[in-house]
């Protein structure tokens, strides 16, 4: 029970803060006089920072201890938040934010590795599901709490109060959460963790997933970046209205839960497709001209995500079996990455050639993760339950 509700809370305190400034796009545009695509640097840059962190823990996550590392990852932060508050430039609150990225990446490094070795195998899917739903709860609220304060007060008061929440919870974390029963620190040499990682990302097996984390991943932090834009500018609606489609995220909850439990009893590989068919219906469907079909979309979108991010995450952390820290490294790099480049990228096709645009190109590149996919998952390709990483 412990490991549950802590788990749940290092989601809480990542996604909160990673996305904090994803509702602020528009005000950190204005405050700082800078484009909007540039002001979308204060998203990018933390995931940029992820991804940084994560590449370093490909090689060290199995030196650290997953309590300490996490505990630290938390409080660092929580560190960098609360400065964040100060900041004068933007250019220094993208810096902050880049450390911050780096900072959280601890937690993404070991936390399924940990739930994977400490949970019993029959209900590993629950506990993943409970992990991922910590991550939507923390995205959510991180969201709609900072765009309605912002909308109130302005960005720094709303950085106060994620600050704020990520102490606290932090220390809750502190105190509770369980040490390693399952898990021995091993300094295994730098070469070896490059064999591993080559042969991770020359299976075509863990590739694909790793490219439908990073389109996955990628596409829905775009539509959540600019769809604010959208709805301000086309449907005219006021900032309170604006800051709870993040409410939305309740479905991704919902989503996480269902399909890890799913993911106990049915084919995964045939969740994944499922789940990616649902993501690139919902996209089309928020191309529809209507607030009603927009939010309609929307739903189907944030559901499928999560179903595609659960499955992917779960294939990856459950089929590796030495260096498993490793192969969900380079998960959450891709993953992150997909973020951090298509976050950015697609607001330039955005405000270069319109929304229909931007959702034309988010659904071919959902059809190449499933034609990826479908084609990876065959038999074939599948690594068999005698995979093995170099020792």
């Amino acid at each position: 029970m412990r490991i549950r509700w802590c788990i749940l809370l290092t989601g809480l305190s990542l996604f909160a803060q990673l996305y904090v400034y994803q509702p602020l796009i528009d005000e950190l545009h204005v405050s700082f006089g800078i484009l909007p695509s540039t002001a979308s640097l204060s998203v990018s840059s933390g995931t940029i920072g992820m991804a940084i962190g994560l590449f370093i823990y490909v090689f060290y996550a199995d030196v650290l201890p997953r309590r300490r590392l996490m505990v630290y990852s938390m409080a660092v932060s929580a560190v960098l938040t609360t400065i964040s508050i100060f900041a004068t430039s933007f250019w220094f609150l993208v810096t902050l934010c880049l450390l911050k990225g780096v900072a959280l990446s601890g937690i993404s490094a070991v936390a399924l590795a940990y739930l994977a070795e400490e949970i019993d195998p029959s209900c590993i899917g629950e506990a993943i599901s409970v992990y991922l739903a910590g991550n939507t709860l923390g995205g959510m609220s991180g969201r709609v709490v900072s765009g309605l304060i912002a909308g109130w007060f302005n960005w720094r008061v709303s950085t106060a109060v994620i600050a704020g929440v990520a102490i606290v919870l932090a220390i809750i974390f502190w105190a509770l959460f369980p040490n390693s029963h399952n898990f021995t620190p091993k300094n295994i040499p730098i070469s070896v963790r490059l064999r591993r990682m080559k042969l991770f990302l020359s299976t075509p097996y863990f590739l694909s997933l790793y490219l439908t984390g990073c389109i996955a991943m990628g596409v829905f932090v775009s539509v959540y970046n600019y769809l604010s834009f959208v709805l301000t500018n086309d449907y005219h609606l006021p900032h309170y209205i604006v800051a709870s489609i993040f409410l939305m995220y309740t479905v991704g909850i919902l989503g996480s839960v269902w399909f890890g439990k799913a993911s106990d009893r049915r084919s995964s590989s045939w969740l994944l497709r499922l789940s990616l068919g649902g993501y690139a219906l919902g996209m089309v469907l928020m191309a529809v001209p209507s607030l009603a079909v927009v939010i309609v979309g929307l739903f189907l979108m944030t559901l499928a995500f999560f179903g595609v991010h659960m499955m992917a995450s779960r294939m990856v952390s459950t089929k590796a079996k030495e260096g498993k820290s490793s192969a969900t490294c380079l998960y959450w790099l891709f993953y992150y990455f997909g973020s951090s480049s298509m976050g950015y990228l697609m607001g330039l096709v955005y405000f270069a050639y319109g929304w229909m645009a931007f959702i034309g190109v988010n659904v071919l590149l959902l059809g190449i993760a499933a034609a990826v996919s479908g084609h990876f998952m065959q038999p074939r390709y599948v690594p068999g339950e005698s995979f093995r990483v170099p020792n």
